[in-house]
């Protein structure tokens, strides 16, 4: 439903397509994939579409993944928290802190998440570390799974 490609680089536009795309009362689920310009390949399953909220969006079956340099899957087990996506006006988060991107789609961070029990980075995976990792967007989009 969204290619930064395509449809320019606003957090707007994802929640305008998205809404176009959804009822307001219906669940949908999407995958969101990131690429950095430093060549790193990630993304999320969500279990719910983007849009503008005041409370977390997805539910348990909502996952995290890494596609490149190294492919992994992040998943979510009870007893972890539950803060799946998060949708406000000046910026997108998945996990809390695994995946987060700014207003302009431009730039990013990644951290470990207690959602989806990550160690550290999905943006530099082999890093790890305890500090976040900046990045800058090269592309971002949006699937809508039917």
């Amino acid at each position: 439903i969204f290619c930064s490609r395509r449809d320019g680089c606003s957090l707007q536009t994802i929640y305008s397509r998205a809404a176009s795309h959804w009822s307001p009362d219906a669940r949908g689920e999407c995958i969101i994939v990131v690429r950095t310009m430093a060549g790193a390949v990630f993304g999320a399953f969500v279990t719910d579409w983007p849009r503008i909220s005041s409370s977390t969006l997805g539910t348990g079956e909502s996952f995290v993944f890494t596609l490149k340099p190294n492919a992994a899957r992040h998943v979510w087990k009870p007893g972890q928290k539950e803060v799946f996506m998060t949708c406000r006006p000046d910026g997108l988060s998945v996990g809390g802190s695994a995946i987060a991107m700014d207003r302009y789609l431009e730039k990013g961070s990644s951290f470990s998440s207690e959602t989806f029990n990550t160690s550290g980075s999905l943006a530099e995976p082999v890093r790890g570390g305890k500090a976040p990792t900046n990045f800058d967007l090269q592309a971002i989009e949006v699937l809508k799974l039917d």
